[in-house]
């Protein structure tokens, strides 16, 4: 080999590692040699519980895989990095903002479930201020007319469900007063009476409850079953092998979340390691909440996802239809299913 070649050929491996890095996005070495992979979450939640599982038990480990989590405020604010390779995998809410981005041409996929209303899995809820409920001023669905009722965002899943449970009263948005309020703020505006009712998210509706700041009146999974409130998506640049050893790492998180909150198997155990990830530190409160149903074998519902594409088109919050064949891609769940077996 002469000298001439000895020198180009560190260069051109370094090229080329650039240029896969491009292409793939993060991949440097993790713990033990083990590929690292970042994702995002929008905080430490309780139905990110099955992430927390995979990465505590060693799932994510026996993948070869190193997953760093990464906190963003929004969803919204997940898809440039997602866009860009930042992060390779996320916990995203459904939204008009992550559907907009996917219209303006960002590839990202929906490859499995995050967290829907199942029956009896209503993990969020519209509450109302204890003092009109035990008085029966809140009675029914009318009662709700020219009250002050929070979501976190008109651009949300939540006011879908105030808009069907005014339905159900005869009403519309036009007859209440939204008011735009973070999950976190909640529970503070309704100690000083500033709030009437809202749509609130466990562990903070338990918390509430247990306060006295209000009841819980109708869990989502009354006002809409099956609502896909969340899910897992996937950055362009993912490469395809990380993605099927990253999804079976997650679906057997999942399936040890739902055999502790849906068939009561090792629920001691899995609350102590939310215990460890989330703030919630109380191990009596976690007996106290609803959690989000996740489907073990990574389905998502895509009905739901298309009659709340459909209404936020018809409010002007999503700027048109989304074509949701091209959107949710299946394979990885399926490959996963092909390993584990169906749940």
């Amino acid at each position: 080999m002469s000298a001439r070649t000895r020198v180009l050929i560190p260069g051109i491996l370094a090229a080329i590692l650039i240029v896969l890095q491009c292409i793939y996005g993060p991949t440097a070495a993790g713990q033990g040699g083990r590929t690292q992979v970042k994702m995002a979450l929008p905080g430490a939640a309780v139905a990110a519980g099955p992430v927390y599982l995979a990465r505590d038990r060693g799932y994510f480990a026996a993948q070869g895989l190193d997953v760093e989590l990464v906190t963003f405020g929004t969803s919204a604010e997940m898809v440039p990095a997602l866009a860009t390779g930042e992060v390779l995998a996320a916990i995203g809410a459904a939204s008009p903002g992550t559907y907009n981005a996917i219209r303006r041409g960002i590839d990202l996929k929906i490859v499995a479930d995050a967290g829907s209303t199942q029956p009896g899995a209503g993990f969020t809820a519209l509450v109302v201020r204890k003092d009109l409920a035990d008085s029966g001023a809140i009675r029914d669905y009318a009662d709700l007319r020219g009250r002050r009722i929070a979501v976190p965002s008109r651009a949300s899943t939540s006011l879908i469900d105030v808009d069907l449970a005014l339905q159900q009263g005869g009403l519309t948005l036009a007859d209440i007063d939204v008011v735009e309020l973070p999950f976190a703020d909640m529970n503070a505006a309704f100690a000083n009476r500033s709030l009437d009712a809202a749509i609130q998210i466990e562990p903070l509706v338990a918390a509430g409850v247990a306060r006295e700041l209000f009841v819980r009146w109708r869990g989502s999974d009354e006002l809409y079953p099956g609502h896909q409130l969340a899910f897992v998506m996937y950055s362009p640049r993912i490469p395809p092998e990380i993605g099927q050893r990253f999804m079976l790492a997650y679906l057997q998180g999942v399936r040890d979340y739902m055999d502790a909150f849906f068939r009561n198997q090792g629920r001691p155990e899995v609350v102590q390691v939310l215990i460890d990830n989330t703030p919630v530190k109380e191990a009596a409160l976690y007996d106290q909440m609803a959690y989000a149903y996740i489907d073990p074998n990574g389905g998502v519902n895509e009905a739901s996802m298309a009659f709340d594409i459909d209404w936020w088109v018809r409010q002007r919050l999503l700027d048109g239809p989304v074509d949701l064949g091209s959107v949710i891609d299946r394979r990885y769940a399926a490959h996963a299913i092909e390993v584990l077996g169906r749940y």
